[in-house]
């Protein structure tokens, strides 16, 4: 089943739907190449608690005119069916990405080979991009004016890294002198900006993640956290896998978030001490190797 629909000024959209293994029509949008003949297809996956119409700008801004795109609404989420964010298991989700890279292959003619999957959850530059565009879509019907004044952004890579969101910060606070620093995402790069903001008494508003250290020891009043603390997300998962099962391994990065996330979900297990192991990764290789 299929449909036309014009979302994208740059990129037409197709929506159509697939059947799973197990007789579910699941969601999904097209984006075909604008030249032809295309050479391959790029499949996104969207994050968790998202769906594809979110993913509607990549196509164009990836500015690959050679290669369809591709992204789904997994089941229980936008116009897929089944409870909100709900999948009946690991395994049924495994087996819906296998049938739908097969579709793609099968209904549209691309070797598995000629085949790119890209996930929306792994590398911090893309919720980064996401941040930016916001930004850019909220000026836009501001009309570029924040509170009656007008707006110049300058823009700066923290490279997911805390040297060089050091060495960007003293660019933009020294030689660009902004006014209101906005952004940033991993955990790693806000706590090394909380020095040099604060010594430059510029404001911070973060936008993703919550460093305890933040909220803590480290707390100055030049820094807003307009996200999470990051331990909210897992303590209450922690203590319900606690009651669930009796042994614990976490795989994590080796980073303060990951870390944060450790602690806070181990904590339900506190009484089974050896009963939890722990592995974390460096931020940024893949795969997870046994």
């Amino acid at each position: 089943m299929s449909g036309d629909n014009d979302v994208s000024a740059t990129r037409a959209v197709h929506e159509r739907t697939f059947r799973t293994h197990d007789g579910v029509d699941l969601f999904y949008r097209h984006w075909p190449a604008p030249r032809t003949p295309a050479r391959g297809a790029i499949v996104f996956f969207h994050r968790g608690h998202e769906h594809s119409g979110r993913l509607d700008h990549l196509p164009a801004e990836l500015d690959l005119p050679e290669f369809d795109c591709f992204a789904w609404d997994a089941r229980g989420h936008g116009r897929s069916p089944g409870p909100r964010g709900y999948s009946p298991s690991l395994g049924t989700s495994i087996r819906d990405v296998q049938t739908f890279i097969d579709h793609v292959s099968a209904e549209h003619g691309f070797a598995v080979g000629d085949i790119a999957v890209v996930a929306q959850s792994g590398a911090l530059a893309l919720p980064g991009a996401e941040q930016r565009r916001g930004l850019e879509i909220a000026l836009e019907h501001l009309g570029n004016k924040i509170g009656g004044l007008p707006v110049e952004i300058v823009y700066g890579d923290s490279k997911t890294n805390p040297g060089a969101t050091v060495q960007e910060l003293s660019r933009v606070l020294e030689k660009e002198r902004v006014h209101v620093l906005v952004g940033l995402t991993g955990s790693n790069e806000i706590l090394a900006a909380l020095k040099p903001v604060t010594d430059a008494k510029v404001f911070f508003i973060g936008a993703n993640g919550g460093p305890a250290q933040a909220a803590g020891e480290g707390c100055t009043p030049y820094y807003f956290n307009a996200s999470f603390q990051n331990e909210q997300l897992t303590e209450g998962i922690g203590q319900y896998m606690a009651r669930q099962s009796k042994k614990l391994y976490l795989l994590g990065l080796d980073y303060e978030a990951g870390h944060g996330f450790g602690t806070t979900k181990k904590q339900g297990y506190a009484e089974r001490a050896d009963t939890f192991a722990f592995l974390f990764r460096e931020a940024g290789v893949k795969p997870y190797a046994p």
